[in-house]
C-alpha cells in the first residue's frame, strides 16, 4: 500500500492463506482413437495417453445410450489401450466412444474426451446381386454372384 505520491515508503499486509481448486486431476496427452473393432467378436479397442496414473472409464454410445462400457480400469501415465467387450454393433450405424480419466483417487475432477467416431462396416458386400443361372431343379440350383472381397 502506498500513498498518492506513489513513493516506495508504503507497507505490506501480513500473508494470507488461500485455497485454490485443483482443476482437472488428469488429462489426455494423446486423445483417444479407435484401434480396432470387431462386429463378430463384439469388441472395440481404444488407445490414448494419460498425463498421470489414474483410472479410466469408457463407453461406446449410439443415440445417447451405452452399447457397451468399461466400468473402471487402472491406467499408468503415458500410452494406454482399453478393450470394451460385448459391444453389439450394427454395420453402417454411427457410434461414438468416450473416455473419462481421473487420478488414482477417482474424483469428479477428471477429463472427458471428445466423442470418437466408431463406424462399423460390413466385412463384405455384394458387387453383383445373386441371379439364377438355370431353372431350379430337384437336384439343386445354380446361382452366380460377385462379392467385393474374397471370403466365405
Amino acid at each position: 500500500l502506498t500513498g498518492s505520491n506513489n513513493a516506495s515508503d508504503g507497507s505490506l499486509s501480513l500473508p494470507k492463506t488461500i485455497r485454490v481448486a485443483p482443476g482437472q486431476s488428469n488429462s489426455f496427452s494423446v486423445v483417444p482413437k479407435v484401434l480396432s473393432m470387431s462386429i463378430k467378436d463384439e469388441k472395440v479397442r481404444l488407445a490414448f495417453a494419460a498425463e498421470v496414473p489414474g483410472k479410466a472409464w469408457a463407453a461406446v454410445v449410439h443415440a445417447d445410450k451405452a452399447v457397451c462400457s468399461l466400468e473402471v480400469a487402472m491406467i499408468p501415465a503415458g500410452a494406454n489401450e482399453l478393450t470394451l467387450s460385448n459391444c453389439i454393433l450394427e454395420p453402417d450405424k454411427k457410434y461414438a466412444a468416450k473416455v473419462y480419466l481421473t487420478n488414482v483417487r477417482a474424483g469428479e475432477d477428471g477429463c472427458l474426451s471428445d466423442a470418437v467416431d466408431v463406424l462399423p462396416v460390413q466385412s463384405n458386400v455384394l458387387q453383383v446381386q445373386p441371379m439364377f443361372l438355370a431353372q431350379p431343379t430337384s437336384d439343386g440350383i445354380k446361382v452366380s454372384f460377385t462379392a467385393k472381397n474374397s471370403g466365405f
